[in-house]
């Protein structure tokens, strides 16, 4: 027999599933901010353009949905910058200036290199 757990709010400061490592450098973001982080570690490069027209109509074609940009601008580029990080490694200058202008940190942005980019 097995045993459920409908406990689903969690308690005063954890924040993690159970068996699942907690990320120490995402402290430095919001709840919001960590699960954009988390949910962008399954996008791909492709998700970050605009796909193209043939693209768009093959996507029609076999009924799937493209992934769509955040709504919010300052969330967006936090999803653009894990990904480019964790595909590249780095940022160029003007994705780096974005992220500073979107109001994130030096010390979020190596936070958020050590949680994303696996060499």
């Amino acid at each position: 027999m097995a045993f459920i757990c409908f406990n689903i709010a969690p308690a005063a400061g954890t924040e993690t599933v159970v068996g699942e490592r907690p990320r120490a450098g995402l402290i430095l973001f919001s709840p919001l901010e960590r699960v954009v982080i988390e949910t962008s570690l399954g996008d791909g490069l492709s998700s970050l353009g605009e796909p193209g027209k043939w693209r768009r109509r093959l996507h029609r074609l076999v009924g799937v949905r493209s992934k769509t940009r955040l709504a919010d601008p300052r969330l967006e580029t936090l999803r653009r910058v894990a990904v480019l990080l964790r595909h590249h490694g780095a940022l160029s200058a003007d994705e780096a200036d974005v992220f500073a202008d979107s109001g994130f940190t030096t010390a979020q942005y190596r936070a958020l290199r050590d949680v994303v980019y696996a060499p």
